[in-house]
C-alpha cells in the first residue's frame, strides 16, 4: 500500500514533467535524403585523401590490443579473489 502510494507519486511527477517538454518539429525529417547525399559525398572525397582501406587493419590491431589489455586486467582482479591463486 505504501509502495503504491510512493509509485503514484512518482508517477504524476514524472507525466506532469513530461508535459512541460515542448513539441518537437519533426519537419527537418523531410530533408533526409539531402543530408544523407551529403555525408556520403563528404565521406567519398574524405576516401580521396586517406586511405581508409590501409586505416583499418591498424584500427583492428589497436582494437583488439586494447581488448586483450581489459580481458587480461578482469581475469587478473577475479584471480585476486581466489584465495589458492596468489593476490596480485
Amino acid at each position: 500500500m505504501v509502495m503504491n502510494a510512493i509509485w503514484g507519486v512518482f508517477k504524476s511527477v514524472t507525466c506532469f514533467l513530461l508535459g512541460l517538454l515542448p513539441d518537437v518539429d519533426v519537419s527537418f525529417m523531410e530533408t533526409w535524403t539531402y543530408v544523407k547525399d551529403l555525408l556520403i559525398d563528404i565521406f567519398t572525397g574524405l576516401g580521396c585523401l586517406i586511405p581508409f582501406g590501409s586505416l583499418f587493419p591498424l584500427l583492428y590491431c589497436t582494437l583488439s590490443v586494447w581488448g586483450l589489455r581489459l580481458a587480461l586486467a578482469v581475469i587478473l582482479r577475479i584471480k585476486s579473489f581466489i584465495p589458492l591463486l596468489g593476490g596480485t
